[in-house]
């Protein structure tokens, strides 16, 4: 299923999503009429970067604090935003990356935000270790008990996305 393939290998499946609009834009070039049945979620998507710009900028975002539990196999990150972030609520999720600590500037996973300290302007993220060895949330947690992942690492913190539909 789809869900098994964006666990296994998440890159792969934005690789996958990325190299969709070379595609188009071959196809358009071949069939000219379809330009405008591309038109509207071209400009839809490009507005989507744009804003996604704006959050990232607006963001801020370093790391406050960072534990890794090994009996759980987990890290839990808080985030500190600037005073200009949108505040996530608990249950929304943000893209999170970290490229000073992993290398890879275009490569942020989604989370769900775990909890919000609104006066201190803190989000808290849990990063589950994945089984396979090379995976991303397995290298951020290793990064996170090597002691690598310390206040003020800066990391890429795109959202917050939808809302919690279960009522609590």
């Amino acid at each position: 299923s789809s869900l098994l393939l964006r666990r296994a290998a998440f890159w792969l499946f934005r690789l996958l999503h990325l190299l969709f609009v070379p595609m188009l834009v071959m196809a358009a070039l071949h069939y000219p009429k379809l330009v405008w049945a591309l038109l509207p979620p071209a400009l839809n998507y490009a507005a989507d970067l744009v804003l996604r710009a704006r959050s990232q900028a607006r963001a801020g975002a370093a790391v406050s604090r960072a534990s890794y539990n090994a009996g759980g196999d987990f890290a839990t990150v808080v985030v500190r935003l600037s005073a200009t972030a949108a505040l996530p609520g608990a249950g929304q999720f943000v893209l999170l990356g970290a490229p000073s600590v992993l290398g890879c500037a275009v490569d942020p996973h989604p989370f769900s935000v775990a909890w919000v300290d609104a006066a201190a302007r803190e989000a808290s993220v849990v990063v589950k270790a994945t089984a396979s060895a090379g995976g991303w949330t397995r290298r951020f947690c290793d990064a996170v008990q090597a002691g690598r992942v310390v206040p003020g690492t800066p990391l890429t913190w795109l959202g917050p996305y939808g809302s919690l539909q279960v009522p609590l």
